[in-house]
């Protein structure tokens, strides 16, 4: 809103992604949280009341509600009681898919987010609002295409980027055969707009990754392929920072990722329950003692929850990778390619992003932890609902991965 109304700020030492205040934006703002809350609890209460009956199991809500009590216990040990609300809001997302219990076939609405996002970056272009501020030429140089870096409705280009990328597999659940491929490479075309270098990679990786799962037609060398690939992103997720020791590697995330890496050792509390929510923002320790300025996130998923919530929020969020993962490669269900394409994305960007926010449910958050939540509980539902049928063979790469 306030982006409509007003404009972009330039870039300073505290973001590179301002967008201008207005009181309309603020109230607007204020009075999200609450109708957002009650929607939910309303939407949780009319399933409930509905269909009361349903078979919902318990265990991948339980999942969800272990992770994001382990991130909120480790906030509340290292910062001495402060509370969140980022991981109640994630928390009550998660209630809210669970009581809808989603079928993968469903997840094409996020392809149609990601589409409706595309629109309205088009809308913003009359006006330029949809590009980072002219000024910032340090940034600029960064585009791909042209002088200028696309942010659409978001106040930085890369998260645009994200937006795109854990949108468009599930282009592929759309039912002709022209759209997905349109929808893809519509999208596709304004992430590279965004120049987002992290997420074009994370992309490739996966694309790469669900080609030869499509090649191999037996479902049992398919699924090996996605658990192969899905394994190796992880690796090279925990790998990359871990073995970086240059500074200004990767335009700077060597030094956030090697002052992170010492925050591990500084002591066992540190280690299970890391250095807090707040570690990364404004008015945080990396920002006030050890780097000089905020990140806000630490630019790999593994290394900001270890750092921010330990190793014990990490693992159960690993945790909660796998049992997706592990749904998704027994399933039958239309949507089975797309979800574990869908997953690999995701990992894929969490190499040099944090699309998974955990300290602040952003825009960008509540697409991520959608698309995750949503294809957990689809892919662990009833044992009715995962067998389903056989679907014949495919006859395209576009069709095979709508399967």
């Amino acid at each position: 809103m306030s982006l409509i109304i007003a404009e972009r700020l330039p870039a300073d030492r505290m973001s590179t992604g301002q967008i201008a205040e207005t009181a309309l934006g603020i109230q607007v703002q204020n009075l999200g949280l609450p109708v957002c809350v009650v929607g939910c609890l309303g939407i949780v209460a009319w399933n409930l009341l509905r269909e009361p009956t349903k078979v919902r199991p318990l265990w991948p809500l339980a999942l969800m509600l272990f992770f994001f009590s382990a991130v909120a216990f480790s906030n509340l040990a290292a910062s001495g009681g402060e509370i969140r609300s980022g991981s109640r809001i994630a928390l009550l997302l998660a209630l809210t898919i669970w009581s809808i219990q989603p079928r993968l076939a469903d997840l094409r609405l996020l392809g149609i987010a990601g589409l409706v996002i595309v629109a309205i970056c088009i809308a913003l272009l009359p006006s330029g609002k949809a590009w980072m501020p002219s000024a910032d030429i340090v940034i600029q140089e960064k585009a791909l295409i042209g002088t200028q870096l696309m942010a659409g409705p978001f106040g930085q280009s890369n998260v645009l980027g994200m937006a795109f990328g854990v949108t468009m597999p599930f282009v592929f659940l759309f039912r002709r055969v022209w759209t997905r491929v349109g929808a893809f490479a519509l999208m596709g075309y304004f992430l590279v707009l965004t120049g987002s270098r992290s997420t074009i990679i994370g992309l490739v990786g996966a694309v790469v990754i669900a080609f030869l799962m499509v090649c191999l037609r037996d479902r049992l060398l398919s699924g090996a392929v996605a658990l192969v690939g899905a394994v190796g992103l992880v690796v090279v997720s925990f790998w990359l920072p871990l073995s970086t020791t240059d500074p200004q590697a990767f335009t700077q995330r060597g030094s956030i990722w090697m002052i992170s890496r010492s925050t591990w050792t500084a002591s066992t509390q540190s280690f299970l329950f890391g250095q807090g929510l707040g570690y990364y923002g404004i008015g945080g320790h990396f920002a006030l003692f050890d780097h000089g300025s905020p990140t806000y996130h630490g630019h790999n998923e593994m290394l900001s929850l270890m750092t921010t919530s330990g190793a014990i929020a990490l693992l159960a969020f690993l945790a909660l990778v796998a049992t997706a993962l592990c749904g998704l490669l027994r399933s039958r269900l239309r949507g089975r390619r797309t979800g574990l394409f869908a997953v690999l994305v995701l990992l894929g960007c969490s190499i040099a992003e944090t699309p998974l926010r955990i300290d602040a449910i952003d825009s960008l958050g509540w697409l991520t932890w959608f698309s995750l939540f949503a294809i957990l509980v689809a892919a662990t539902g009833s044992d009715e609902q995962r067998s389903g049928q056989d679907l014949p063979p495919p006859r395209s790469m576009s069709r095979s991965l709508s399967r």
